[in-house]
């Protein structure tokens, strides 16, 4: 996203970053995910969360939280927008060298359901 005007951009950072919440058999783990979009061969992008893969181990269902926009475009930070994840770890795609602490987690179609559930969002990618 272009930044514009006076906007700094310190204050679009706080939008590329999401709570993660994860639910494991011996409780709820969080951590925070970094926005990434890569850029397709098609010239759409695949909107992506990076986090660290102790964050997401054992995970059965997880969710992580976006910041709303109302029907005016304003942003709603105290009204998150949860965007679920069932087997969220089966959907997290580690780094090759297990002694790396990452994981990618395709957010696409969790940020497609938002949008067809009538929900607009503000996220800002690293990318």
């Amino acid at each position: 996203m272009p930044l514009a005007g006076s906007q700094k951009l310190t204050d679009e950072m706080g939008y590329c970053v999401a709570r993660i919440e994860c639910d494991t058999p011996t409780g709820v783990q969080c951590g925070t995910g970094f926005f990434f979009a890569f850029q397709l061969e098609n010239g759409k992008r695949s909107p992506c969360l990076i986090t660290s893969r102790h964050v997401v181990h054992g995970a059965r269902s997880g969710r992580f939280f976006i910041t709303r926009k109302d029907a005016d475009g304003r942003l709603q930070p105290q009204q998150p927008l949860e965007c679920r994840i069932p087997d969220f770890e089966d959907k997290c795609h580690p780094h090759p060298d297990p002694s790396i602490d990452l994981v990618l987690v395709f957010a696409g179609a969790s940020l497609q359901a938002i949008k067809a559930e009538g929900n607009d969002y503000h996220i800002t990618y690293l990318s």
